[in-house]
């Protein structure tokens, strides 16, 4: 099912950022993107990234699979940004206002310094 979470993230790319929105007419922002994408494979999360952080199952960067949620931040109190794991060191993500969804980088320097952690809602998929 991760699998399906980042291939549909995916799709999202080029919508509007748009803060506290959460569906594709007006836009949305990172939390409430993340949330619709797991509501179309059937998980319900919380709102909030920093809600979003307190749950699921915590995976190291090392060990990331397609549909893990990365969450950036100043510490793990203090979470303000998440986006949706989609291999390759890559993450699909409403950046901020002006900007439309998109991949970026784990290793982009912005996103290197500010990642607090990860965390899986789904069984990882075995096999390639």
């Amino acid at each position: 099912m991760g699998g399906i979470a980042a291939r549909t993230a995916e799709r999202f790319v080029g919508i509007p950022y748009r803060w506290g929105g959460d569906n594709v007419v007006e836009g949305m922002d990172c939390s409430g993107f993340v949330r619709a994408v797991y509501n179309l494979c059937g998980v319900n999360i919380p709102r909030t990234s920093a809600d979003q952080f307190k749950t699921g199952e915590r995976v190291d960067k090392d060990n990331l699979a397609d549909g893990d949620l990365v969450f950036f931040g100043a510490s793990a109190d203090s979470i303000n940004h998440v986006g949706i794991y989609v291999g390759g060191g890559k993450f699909v993500h409403a950046p901020r206002r002006g900007d439309e969804i998109r991949v970026s980088s784990l290793d982009e320097k912005y996103f290197a310094g500010r990642f607090v952690g990860a965390k899986r809602y789904f069984r990882a998929e075995s096999g390639g």
